[in-house]
């Protein structure tokens, strides 16, 4: 009698280590992350990386969200980085920018090849949220996915001010590139 009421017990734990195994494959996290922004125009370079990414793809569900603190943004340029921060960004008020939403189309990350998709969702920058569609691939190679997207954020979208002193060097747009390899969890 009591081997059985052991193995009763047992059963319950091996569903939800089961259930967890089974989520936990279905989800990935970014790494080795690569974001790029450029706003500069013809007077002035102004552009900016960060290696600082996060997030989380759900493929089950074609969900995602993505996460990054906008002071980890390196400038060529001291006096650029502290203006971005102090006085356009506010990093200090509004640290992060996230984007959160779904994913359109077809892939399989377990499947080498190219898969065109959609990223559709809120962006949150500068404490303003816009809905965005944005087109981005999805690459398997030897079986290490990662995901490339390209797109334009206009500033006043996400009410970031371009002060008239220098509104001739800072564009009304900023064109964000995002590479970032994808692991299961």
């Amino acid at each position: 009698m009591f081997k059985s009421f052991r193995a009763l017990l047992f059963i319950p734990i091996f569903i939800v280590l089961l259930t967890r195994v089974s989520i936990a494959q279905n989800r990935y996290k970014i790494v080795d992350p690569s974001v790029s922004f450029f706003a500069g125009t013809p007077l002035e370079d102004i552009d900016a990386k960060s290696d600082k990414l996060v997030g989380v793809l759900d493929i089950e569900k074609k969900t995602f969200a993505f996460r990054i603190a906008m002071n980890s943004f390196k400038f060529k340029r001291e006096l650029m980085q502290e203006h971005y921060n102090e006085n356009y960004l506010e990093t200090e008020k509004y640290p992060n920018s996230e984007f959160r939403g779904t994913i359109e189309g077809d892939f399989n990350l377990e499947a080498d090849g190219d898969y065109p998709v959609k990223a559709s969702g809120t962006f949150k920058v500068h404490n303003v949220e816009k809905q965005y569609t944005i087109d981005a691939v999805i690459y398997v190679k030897s079986g290490n996915p990662t995901i490339d997207a390209k797109f334009i954020i206009g500033l006043e979208d996400h009410n970031i001010d371009r002060p008239s002193v220098v509104m001739m060097k800072i564009a009304e747009e900023a064109e964000v590139t995002v590479h970032a390899g994808l692991t299961k969890i």
